[in-house]
């Protein structure tokens, strides 16, 4: 049992909170100790070629950034409009995401960024509709496609 469990067993927190201290220990593992970091790079790296697989199977143009490495893929959709993407297993830090994303989408001159997430589960409302706010929309990669149709 970790300490964070033990904590957790102490304070009996609500289960938004115990789930809220779990998601920030992660993100700190993640941050803080290389090998985690890297095991997760590989495996977003997979999620990132799976996508990109998909997309190209459909018959979209993709490409990847040249000028922001914080964007996995820019979306061409009818040789006009560009659409930054950010494919990841999950939503780790929302706020650098956030800051990634509307970044790419001033440099692309666009109003329209996708967070592509394996899952949604897990992540708060609150944070998808302060995304949509700026034109940003977190989604799944089936759901992309069926959007892109």
């Amino acid at each position: 049992m970790s300490t964070l469990e033990r904590l957790i067993g102490v304070i009996q927190p609500a289960a938004k909170q115990a789930e809220f201290l779990h998601s920030s220990h992660k993100i700190e593992r993640l941050r803080s100790t290389r090998s985690h970091r890297m095991i997760h790079l590989r495996d977003k790296q997979h999620f990132v070629r799976r996508l990109s697989d998909q997309l190209l199977a459909k018959g979209h143009e993709i490409a990847r950034s040249p000028k922001n490495h914080e964007i996995d893929l820019v979306l061409r959709i009818d040789n006009k409009k560009r659409t930054p993407i950010i494919a990841d297993l999950q939503l780790l830090d929302s706020t650098q995401t956030l800051g990634n994303i509307l970044f790419a989408m001033h440099e692309l001159s666009t109003t329209r960024g996708v967070i592509c997430v394996s899952s949604l589960k897990g992540l708060s409302r609150s944070i998808s509709s302060l995304f949509s706010k700026y034109g940003v929309n977190i989604i799944t990669p089936k759901a992309l496609l069926r959007e892109l149709k």
